[in-house]
């Protein structure tokens, strides 16, 4: 049975160090449209701020970084048992567009829809572009988090989010068994957030236009990064590649995971396209080898822990 999206919807915000006049514009945008908004602070700092809003916002903390995951998981369950049906899962500095979930509830769901996103797009990367499908909505086998809105019930029925994740490839791994389960995810067209991925910092025009050339004539997207400057952080590093290796290992019958992320289909070519530029960009290139070695390393070692999902 098909039916429009006409249920209690929670928007669920993680925090890590916030800027928080751009945290006051996401909650703005955030109470035209939804019925509530829980927190989960990774810091524990921000509890008199949002004392401030405590008939509107629930605030909830382990006063300590305990990750993505697990944060998602305490705000979904939060919601659940306080009678939502459906949780819009945003970065902290994500400001939604008004009409978005208007859009969104347009959508004749079945029962096996799972997620219902926009389309997101980094404006700073002008390899990026929203795509200009004529259709309203369209399906799609993998979404981001921010600005995701995303059925309980079906959460629930997987499991949740990986809480051996941390950080870095939830949302694969997510949308990889959603899809093993024969669930939907659904694209809203006509809705793009501008959404900022990692500190970056465009070339000068002449080096962008050279790259962007260089990327169409080569057909490799991969060169269109070169058209910005990259801060790279080990321990972000690190958990790409742990994560990659134990990703690989849970999903081993059922396809690779990850790797188009980085616009590659095997190891080799996530080696050479994040794990070489990685180590090509940083100031820290010791630190970044160290932290590569280990991820690999202690990926192995999560891998082992854990059976793998059958197809």
């Amino acid at each position: 049975m098909l039916t429009k999206l006409k249920m209690k919807i929670a928007a669920g915000i993680v925090l890590f160090n916030p800027n928080m006049e751009r945290m006051q514009k996401c909650l703005s945008a955030l109470f035209k449209q939804v019925d509530g908004i829980v927190v989960f602070d990774n810091v524990g700092n921000y509890q008199d701020f949002f004392d401030t809003y405590k008939n509107k916002v629930t605030y909830l903390t382990e006063g300590r970084n305990m990750g993505i995951s697990y944060a998602l998981n305490r705000i979904m369950n939060q919601a659940k048992n306080t009678g939502y049906e459906w949780v819009l899962t945003m970065d902290q500095d994500t400001i939604i567009p008004d009409n978005m979930l208007e859009e969104f509830c347009q959508y004749p769901l079945s029962e096996k829809t799972a997620i219902i996103c926009p389309q997101v797009i980094d404006k700073r990367r002008v390899y990026m572009h929203a795509s200009e499908d004529i259709e309203r909505y369209t399906k799609t086998d993998f979404c981001i988090t921010s600005a995701s809105c995303t059925n309980l019930e079906i959460w629930k029925s997987i499991g949740g989010f990986d809480e051996n994740l941390f950080i870095d490839f939830v949302d694969n791994d997510y949308c990889k068994r959603l899809r093993l389960k024969g669930f939907e995810i659904v694209v809203c067209n006509r809705v793009v957030i501008d959404q900022q991925f990692g500190d970056i910092e465009l070339k000068s025009p002449h080096q962008v236009s050279f790259y962007m050339w260089l990327s169409k004539k080569l057909k490799n997207k991969n060169i269109a990064k070169l058209t910005y400057k990259k801060k790279v952080s080990p321990l972000r590093v690190y958990f790409v590649h742990r994560n990659l290796i134990y990703l690989n290992e849970k999903f081993k019958t059922s396809g690779g995971i990850g790797y188009e992320n980085f616009y590659s289909h095997s190891f080799c070519g996530f080696l050479l396209n994040f794990s070489l530029p990685s180590l090509v960009r940083s100031n820290c290139k010791i630190l970044v080898l160290k932290s590569i070695i280990k991820g690999l390393y202690d990926g192995c070692k999560l891998a082992k822990k854990y059976p793998h999902i059958k197809n």
